[in-house]
């Protein structure tokens, strides 16, 4: 049990910087990227939810997963328009 507390905490933490690492290399200024600031704070509230059944937490995660990339591949394309045209 305490290997999986353990295994958890480390994933948690892994989790968490990257969560934040992307936040700081977003723009606030712009909604999508205030979206995925949110989507990344569910994702982060789903992991801790209690009472919840394997298969209905992957089913939610992967779920905000697919949220996720859907609103990243908008910034990045939004973004590889910008450095084409080389501003």
């Amino acid at each position: 049990m305490k290997k999986m507390i353990r295994l958890y905490i480390e994933h948690f933490k892994e989790l968490s910087q990257m969560q934040h690492k992307i936040e700081l290399m977003l723009n606030p200024a712009e909604s999508d990227n205030n979206e995925l600031i949110k989507l990344n704070d569910e994702l982060r509230s789903i992991v801790h939810e209690e009472g919840l059944t394997d298969d209905k937490l992957e089913e939610l995660i992967s779920g905000k997963i697919d949220e996720i990339m859907a609103v990243s591949k908008r910034v990045l394309k939004r973004e590889w328009i910008v450095v084409k045209k080389g501003r």
